[in-house]
């Protein structure tokens, strides 16, 4: 799918347009970023293992970020952009941070300090700061980081019986994928979900060792269920990134896209759509329902909505429910 059509469907099935989309895609996004903006070679990329690709544009994105600070250094102070770029780092943080402060007053943000904080003009650069929430974003950042990496060290260690120094040479990245999986593992997320307090667990991708998948998630509910996939030894594969279905709601034209397919290995399948119990009093809702039960009547297959209560009953596992 080329880019523009993602975005435009996208658009139809989040309300925006956005690059989510499979693994593979989002690569070859960032490399056409690569070889548009930095000249590299589809030789030198073709090389490039995906960590690396994703090193490299985290460099590039990093590196266009400084340079609209530096431009904006420039113009608000009318240093040369040769001379700001032989600022150490606390002189440019410092200058930042001025940049940032008549950012609040130029462009409006101000207003939301004065609604619930009292007059701007009157407040000193400190002050600006405290209350816009950047210092804490971006002073306390290494700091937070390093509390958060040592804090799931200490809890994968007391979990899995490891050593700190066992994780010594991993990257926050590999840290925070394991914390994850301590977190199924553990029993923490199911417990987070069914206390009401992990109904929206951090998006991002979910790697399936057995099935020798990689899925972005958008949800805990659709982590928890694939986690539980790959313990299905019955499970062949697990389908997504699904096209989408055509319906009308309100004399409009929408697509649902249904959230996956499982193929078990007797060749069977089952479309599964996965949703919190209110959103199934949802008239929208129950029409995407109505699509994909009509969808899979035609292509030979089960059509079935998993909620918190099939995902967590106690009494049956999810398989015995399909």
């Amino acid at each position: 799918m080329d880019n523009k059509k993602r975005l435009d469907t996208n658009l139809l099935k989040y309300g925006k347009k956005s690059n989510y989309g499979s693994n593979e895609s989002i690569i070859k996004n960032f490399k056409s970023v690569l070889k548009n903006k930095m000249n590299l070679t589809d030789e030198f990329l073709i090389t490039c293992t995906e960590e690396e690709i994703r090193k490299l544009y985290g460099d590039y994105v990093r590196s266009q970020s400084k340079n609209r600070i530096i431009q904006r250094i420039h113009n608000l102070f009318g240093f040369s952009i040769d001379e700001i770029k032989l600022f150490d780092n606390d002189k440019f943080i410092e200058f930042k941070k001025k940049c940032y402060i008549q950012a609040l007053i130029n462009k409006g943000k101000s207003s939301v300090i004065e609604y619930n904080l009292g007059d701007i003009t009157k407040m000193t650069d400190s002050e600006l700061l405290k209350f816009s929430g950047y210092k804490k974003k971006i002073n306390s950042k290494g700091k937070s980081q390093e509390y958060k990496r040592k804090r799931q060290i200490t809890h994968l260690c007391n979990f899995y019986g490891t050593t700190k120094e066992f994780y010594a040479e991993f990257s926050d990245a590999v840290i925070f994928e394991k914390f994850r999986m301590y977190m199924h593992d553990s029993g923490q997320l199911k417990h987070l979900i069914e206390s009401g307090r992990g109904g929206k667990w951090e998006k991002g991708f979910v790697v399936l060792p057995r099935l020798g998948l990689t899925i972005f998630v958008r949800s805990s509910y659709e982590k928890y269920f694939l986690y539980e996939c790959d313990k299905n030894l019955y499970i062949k594969t697990v389908e997504f990134n699904l096209k989408g279905l055509q319906y009308t709601f309100d004399n409009i034209t929408h697509w649902y896209f249904p959230d996956f397919i499982l193929e078990f290995d007797d060749g069977s399948k089952t479309m599964i759509e996965i949703k919190s119990k209110w959103q199934l009093s949802d008239e929208k809702t129950k029409k995407k329902i109505d699509v994909g039960i009509e969808h899979c009547k035609n292509n030979n297959m089960k059509f079935n909505v998993l909620t918190e209560d099939e995902l967590f009953n106690k009494e049956k596992t999810i398989w015995q429910q399909l």
